[in-house]
Formats: structure tokens, C-alpha cells, sequence
């Protein structure tokens, strides 16, 4: 009698009726929804883990278990599968050089970058998105607002694709900057015309800077002697602290420069250093060959050597 007296007492206060809890592991978390609601329950506040396992945002468990006894109106709490999140680190003051090198440390990527004319050094981070401590997925990119500096005038770099090249040329000139052709072999590009350029249309430019456009030669219009341009990545092996990097490139004619990093990477007087895992990627355009040495704390470790369009050679010291 004192059994059935508490089962009418906790009916009457908790009302609703009882029902069975569905299996929803392994359903899309919006169809473990559909099916709770069905069944006369609702769905609680996911918990999301990291795992490779299963599909993204799919239940890996649910709390009740299926086969569960609860009251209409209730919540089944769901682990679903989740991509793992980190906190925006904050580059916003530093050069561009240093910001990559922070982002790509955090597991981050640089996404999109622009420029603007502004009293800050050429290259420093204006501002970022999404912004710093937000909350986003590992793997995503940050977007980069970057001083174009003050000297020298600045404008935007037009769209010069299917524009002839001695036209292309002019315009270049005009605007103060240097053009630096990169012939193509295509079968269906226009002979003689600008196929394609870097930077893209839109960016902001300054006086002296480099443009480089792909052509496809006919050998009936003269221009510039073509350069290749390529992309030398290095990252830091894994060592015991910070070390100092530095990329040296050797032209044709053995003559020398230090190209990272610069003088505007420096913090404080100093070089900058690197963590091991941080990859730096320097930009190269070149005549017929060119040699990329870098060193780790003043030792060469590594070289890169390229000869007209042939893969790198790449040897380690």
C-alpha cells in the first residue's frame, strides 16, 4: 500500500507518461533529435569528443542508456562526435613573419591576407579574423589585415589577365613597379597575353614592388627574360629550444644575400627563434638556377637547389 501511494505521489508531482528511451547511437545528431521527439523526449546538451572513429557530429553514447524507462518531457543527453576546438591566438601588432610563425604553432593556417596604407611598418598585422581567445576549430584559418606602410605611393593592383603584354607592361611601369614574366606551356592560353598574375587584382601595391605574370611566348613579341618563382618551405626538426633560422639565397653568379629574416623580423636587436614543428616558407623568383642554404644557430643544415624548371635538389649537411 505504501509502494502504491508513492508511485501516485511521484506521477501526480512529476506528471506525463512513462515511455521506453529510443536507441539513437550512431544516428546524425538532427535524426537523434527527430526520433527523441517522436518518442515524446527531448534532447539534451551535447558533449562532443574528438575521435576518428565516427562520422562528424554523430551519437557515440547517450545518457539515459536505450531501452531506459523515463517520463514524457525528459532529456536523453547525447556524446557526439565534435571537431576539437582552440583558442585564437592574438598576432594583431606583430609582423607578418611572426604571425605565421604563431598561428602555425597553434595548429592554425593563414587564410586570407590584404593591405591597407598605414603608419605601421609594411607587413605589420593590423588586425585578425576571428579575433583573439575566440573559440574555433583547430584547423581553421586566421585572416590577416596587413599594413602597406607609408612609403611611396600606394594603389591597387589592376586586373591585367587577358590584357597583350607590351600593354600589361606600360600599365606596370606607369605605376612605378617592376614586372617579372614566368612563361607557361599550355595548349589552350592565348599567345602573347597575360594568363594569369601575382599579386591577385585588388591588392594594395606600393612603388617598387614586384609583379609577376604567367605568359604563353609566340617569339614574335619581346619582353622580359622569364624568371621562375618558387616556394621554399623549411621546417624546424624537432630540437630541444628555440633556435635562430636563417635562409641565405646564391644567384647564378655566386653572389649571396640573406633573405630571412629580416631586418623587420628582429625582436628587441635580436633574431627571431623558432620552435621545432614551425615551418618557414620564403618566396624565390630566379634566372636559370639558384641555391637556398639554410642554418640552424649560424650551422648550415640544408640546401635547395634549383635549375630551370626542374624539381629541387635537396641536400642536407
Amino acid at each position: 500500500m505504501a509502494v502504491s501511494a508513492l508511485y501516485v505521489l511521484d506521477h501526480v508531482m512529476a506528471g506525463g507518461e512513462f515511455v521506453q528511451v529510443p536507441d539513437i547511437q550512431g544516428l546524425p545528431i538532427t535524426e537523434a533529435s527527430r526520433v527523441l521527439a517522436e518518442a515524446g523526449l527531448e534532447l539534451g546538451a551535447p558533449r562532443e569528443i574528438v575521435t576518428d572513429e565516427v562520422p562528424l557530429y554523430h551519437v557515440i553514447a547517450q545518457q539515459p542508456e536505450a531501452g531506459a524507462v523515463l517520463r514524457t518531457g525528459r532529456r536523453v543527453a547525447p556524446t557526439v562526435s565534435g571537431r576539437e576546438h582552440a583558442s585564437v591566438p592574438e598576432v594583431v601588432g606583430r609582423t607578418l613573419s611572426e604571425a605565421q610563425a604563431t598561428i602555425e604553432q597553434n595548429r592554425f593556417t593563414v587564410g586570407a591576407t590584404a593591405r591597407m596604407p598605414h603608419e605601421a611598418s609594411r607587413d605589420t598585422v593590423l588586425a585578425q579574423d576571428p579575433p583573439p581567445n575566440s573559440r574555433v576549430d583547430r584547423t581553421g584559418e586566421i585572416n590577416l589585415l596587413l599594413s602597406a606602410g607609408t612609403e611611396g605611393e600606394t594603389f591597387l593592383m589592376p586586373d591585367l589577365i587577358g590584357t597583350p603584354v607590351e600593354e600589361a607592361l606600360n600599365t606596370l611601369s606607369s605605376l612605378g613597379v617592376n614586372a617579372q614574366a614566368h612563361e607557361v606551356e599550355t595548349t589552350d592560353g592565348d599567345y602573347d597575353v597575360v594568363l594569369d598574375h601575382y599579386p591577385p587584382p585588388g591588392t594594395v601595391l606600393r612603388e617598387g614592388d614586384v609583379v609577376q605574370y604567367d605568359v604563353r611566348p609566340s617569339g614574335q613579341v619581346e619582353m622580359p627574360t622569364p624568371r621562375r618563382r618558387v616556394e621554399v618551405g623549411y621546417t624546424v626538426p624537432n630540437v630541444s629550444a628555440p633556435v635562430e633560422v636563417r635562409m641565405d639565397v646564391i644567384g647564378r653568379t655566386g653572389a649571396r644575400r640573406t633573405a630571412f629574416p629580416r631586418q623587420s623580423h628582429y625582436v628587441d636587436g635580436a633574431p627571431p627563434r623558432f620552435e621545432a614543428g614551425t615551418t618557414i616558407t620564403l618566396p624565390v623568383a630566379f634566372y636559370d638556377e639558384v641555391t637556398v642554404e639554410v642554418y640552424l644557430n649560424g650551422e648550415r643544415v640544408r640546401s635547395y637547389y634549383y635549375e630551370g624548371n626542374a624539381d629541387a635538389v635537396v641536400t642536407d649537411f
